[in-house]
């Protein structure tokens, strides 16, 4: 059963009676998983997309709530990339809604549990859903490929093509070149064609299908031993076609777990890369042992979708151990305090804008309440309380970059080195905006605006482990002649140490970027990638250049419009 509001009232439906175009309320239901493809009006949901994308991490899912002078409204609905944070889709489960919307677009919202229920809009139903598509794409997918098809037609024209040429000399032989022959007595035409019959028929050995099965069995006894299971036999001839592994890279190839090797960049100077012994000393310790300046401590303990189920913290790794890092607790999903007690810093959540892949980045806009001090800094008495609004932002320092006002002159060739060692960087940034926020609804107001002229924050670095596993994996794979492909959103730089370090590849390696832009007249030339702007006098205009980087020298090409 589902909430629906249909005439001006809201009144309890089945689930198969909803039409696209119904407005409904989605609440969290243990037995149950959400039936079609809703774009969210209102409230936030978390939910768990592993029957459908096979990520366990949760993901947190936002009201699509974009201001009325917005462009958004002029984009078409991009439910795959762009609008992605908007839509909860159908086989997802809810974990936890909420809805704390001040508008009244909707009178009397049921409650469910705690929270009223968050409010979306019906976009598809049935087979044209995710899951629906999902289903239809298992049901109706291409024909089996089986050793009777393919394979076996291949093996069958050999053999006819064989039998073709012997029919043809046999008839030859008896029709043409025996009535030449005086010494032999005249050959009936009768057993010729029957002749003929026998050797076409017999091209097919009653043999060949018993053949083919056993071949299969064999595989899949040799499978077996391997400790291999398979439950669909007819794609064991398939499997010897496979020649690229594809895998990703963070809970894949290394394990999910993350951990905070120190925060750099700041003013106070760089922060020492701990060593692997050091390292593990301070996590015995319970936490980073670096004196952290405010901003950079509320950006790793707020900034994030994390939430709170039945006391227990849910959402990304890298988030948790942030947090984790800090030493903050999460009082609720909306809520993140310092410590118990007098003097803690609070952070009441007021809007979060999630991590969209196509922008690199994720906001969170807050309320803060306290002194400010930041992870191991010590009161002095002079700090005032403090009742702000803050943006914190975090992302990839190439996103972040143009939205700062200003960089130390040593993060991009500090954030290279971190990226060659192995480690995964977060550029962290934020600002204080105007007071008079603080009387604005956040459900209006714009990303644009959040998210820019922020205040650099310091680079977090991360590390993951490779799993004990991989390396061999790995190893095996290249020596049966496989391709083996890391797939990962992560710096490229990165990437490639952990290509090094799980044996993936040994020679230098390529990377390809957008380097700069380079004019029309230009074209058709490799030349070094052009400073500054990136225009040169008498183009008509720019375009973008690809940049191969190799054993330290770089080379810039045009491409194609």
């Amino acid at each position: 059963p589902m909430h629906v509001h249909r005439e001006g009232t809201w009144r309890v439906i089945q689930s198969d009676f909803l039409v696209p175009g119904d407005v409904i309320g989605l609440a969290r239901k243990a037995d149950a998983s959400v039936p079609c493809d809703v774009l969210l009006l209102q409230g936030t949901a978390l939910v768990n997309e592993a029957m459908l994308t096979g990520e366990s991490v949760p993901q947190m899912k936002v009201a699509a709530t974009p201001a009325p002078d917005s462009p958004e409204f002029s984009l078409p609905l991009d439910m795959k990339s762009r609008h992605k944070q908007h839509i909860v889709s159908a086989g997802t489960n809810i974990i936890l809604h909420q809805n704390n919307s001040k508008a009244k677009n909707f009178k009397k919202v049921p409650v469910v549990g705690a929270a009223p229920v968050a409010i979306g809009y019906v976009l598809r139903t049935g087979f044209d859903t995710t899951q629906g598509k999902l289903c239809r794409t298992i049901l109706f997918s291409a024909e089996r490929v089986t050793v009777q098809s393919r394979e076996a037609l291949y093996f069958l024209m050999i053999l006819l093509a064989f039998a073709v040429a012997a029919c043809t000399y046999v008839l030859y032989d008896g029709l043409v070149l025996a009535p030449l022959r005086v010494d032999e007595p005249p050959r009936s035409t009768f057993k010729l064609f029957l002749a003929v019959s026998h050797i076409i028929t017999s091209v097919v050995p009653p043999e060949f299908p018993i053949m083919l099965s056993l071949a299969v069995n064999l595989s899949l006894v040799a499978l077996v031993r391997k400790r291999i299971f398979c439950t669909e036999p007819f794609r064991v001839p398939l499997a010897g076609k496979v020649s690229t592994c594809c895998f990703d890279k963070t809970g894949t190839l290394t394990s999910g777990l993350m951990e905070v090797d120190g925060v750099h960049g700041l003013s106070g100077g760089a922060y020492a890369l701990p060593s692997k012994k050091n390292g593990e000393e301070d996590r015995g310790n319970g936490g980073l042992q670096q004196v952290l300046p405010f901003q950079t401590t509320v950006v790793m303990a707020a900034c994030s979708g994390l939430t709170v189920v039945e006391g227990e913290i849910l959402g990304d790794p890298l988030e948790k151990a942030a947090l984790q890092t800090v030493g903050w607790q999460m009082l609720s999903p909306d809520v993140i305090v310092s410590k118990i007690g007098k003097g803690a810093e609070k952070i009441q959540v007021l809007r979060r804008y999630p991590f969209v892949s196509e922008l690199q980045r994720m906001a969170v806009l807050v309320r803060h309440q306290g002194p400010g001090l930041g992870h191991l800094e010590t009161a002095d008495g002079s700090r005032a309380e403090n009742d702000r609004i803050l943006a914190l932002v975090k992302g990839s320092c190439d996103a972040l970059r143009a939205r700062l006002r200003e960089l130390p002159e040593n993060v991009a060739k500090l954030q290279d080195e971190l990226a060659q060692a192995g480690f995964r960087v977060l550029c962290l940034a934020a600002k204080e905006m105007p007071s008079e926020w603080a009387k604005k609804d956040p459900e209006l107001l714009e990303r644009e605006e959040v998210e820019g002229d922020l205040e650099f924050c310091g680079l977090l670095v991360l590390r993951n482990s490779i799993k004990a596993n991989t390396l061999s994996t790995v190893r095996q794979l290249r020596r049966s002649y496989h391709r083996v492909v890391m797939i990962t959103g992560d710096h490229p730089l990165t990437a490639c140490q952990v290509a090094r370090q799980v044996s993936m590849a040994e020679k230098p390696f390529l990377t390809l970027d957008v380097a700069s832009r380079l004019t029309n007249g230009a074209a058709g030339h490799a030349s070094a990638a052009p400073e500054a702007n990136g225009e040169a006098a008498g183009g008509s205009g720019p375009r973008p250049v690809l940049k191969w980087t190799s054993n330290g020298s770089n080379v810039g090409a045009q491409t194609l419009a």
